[in-house]
This record gives structure tokens, sequence and C-alpha cells, in this order.
């Protein structure tokens, strides 16, 4: 995923040790280190797992989600305009075309399954598996916190306004959290 981050900085918890230890941190966050001078934008990304049911096989198997404001596009995986157009429609999400065969073949226009509840595959997205997590689906933060009301985001995507020093502002998000979080 570090390769398809669109941003200048990244803000993460500062316990997050590997791949698959995303702890969450405080929404406020977002918004202090929004105040830092130099910062443009911080996108928050939510992530969690969902069980996908395989329309083939009826097999449930764990996919990852990332949410994302529609118009926030924090990661390079396919046409901004069309990822936005339809993370902007409920129920929708955009499958992985590379994740792993064992969630099946799932085409636009069909409903999935996940965890019980259907959606709508509004397209697709390029992220790929990686050696804890099979695929992904993608889908809008509102439609993540619609079921996940209390989740917290697992990260920011800092965008620096033009000439802007990085490090300052490295250093100055260091400064202003209490030391649980890292950029």
């Amino acid at each position: 995923l570090a390769t398809l981050i669109r941003g200048d900085l990244v803000v993460l918890h500062r316990t997050r040790t590997h791949l698959n230890k995303w702890s969450d941190f405080e929404r406020i966050r977002m918004n202090q280190v929004s105040a830092i001078p130099g910062v443009a934008a911080v996108v928050p990304v939510y992530k969690g797992a969902m069980g996908l049911r395989n329309a083939e096989t009826g097999q449930v198997k764990r996919i990852i989600v990332y949410a994302f404001a529609p118009e926030a596009h924090p990661f390079d995986i396919g046409d901004r305009e069309a990822i936005a157009t339809q993370l902007r429609i409920g129920r929708t999400v955009l499958f992985d075309r590379r994740s792993r065969r064992i969630y099946g073949d799932p085409a636009v226009g069909e409903d999935v399954s996940l965890n019980r509840q259907p959606y709508r595959v509004g397209g697709f997205v390029d992220i790929g598996p990686n050696i804890i997590n099979d695929g992904a689906v993608v889908m809008s933060a509102g439609e993540w916190l619609r079921q996940s009301r209390d989740d917290d985001q697992i990260m920011g995507i800092v965008r620096l306004r033009e000439g802007a020093d990085l490090e300052a502002v490295r250093a100055r998000i260091a400064a202003l959290t209490p030391g649980d979080v890292n950029a």
C-alpha cells in the first residue's frame, strides 16, 4: 500500500509495527495535524476486515476494506473521477481486480455479500494482495462509518502546501501531538 499513497507524509499510530497491525487513533489528531502551517489537507483512511461471500462457492473469506471520502483520492489505485463517482453511490464498493481468486469473479453491477449485507460492485481498483491480505475492496468513509460508527482512522495522508518544508511539518506534528502518532 505504501507505494500507492498520494501524499507527502503519512500519519500512523506509533504502535504500528507490522503489516497486519493497524492501530487506529483519535479523530482529533487529524484536526491537529491539519492546523499545522504548511499542511494543505489531511485525508483520513479507515481500514477493517469483512467477510466476503464467494457467489460461486458460498464460502466466506476475510477481505480487507479501505474507506475514505470519495473526493479524497488518497491512493493511486485507478481513475480518480470514476472512483469518486462510484463511491458517492450508497452501498457501493470497488473490488480490487488483483485480489486472489478465492473471492470468485465479481462483475460490475453484481451484488456481493459483505458481512451478510448486500453491496453493489461499482467498478474496480488496483491494489493487490500482500503476504497477509488476499484482497481488498474500497468503500466511502460514510458507508464504512454507517456500519462501524465508532471507528477511528488508521492513517492520515498529509498533503503539504506548495513550498512547505516537509521536515519542519514532521517536527511540528511530533511537537503538537502527545506521542501517539508518527509521521
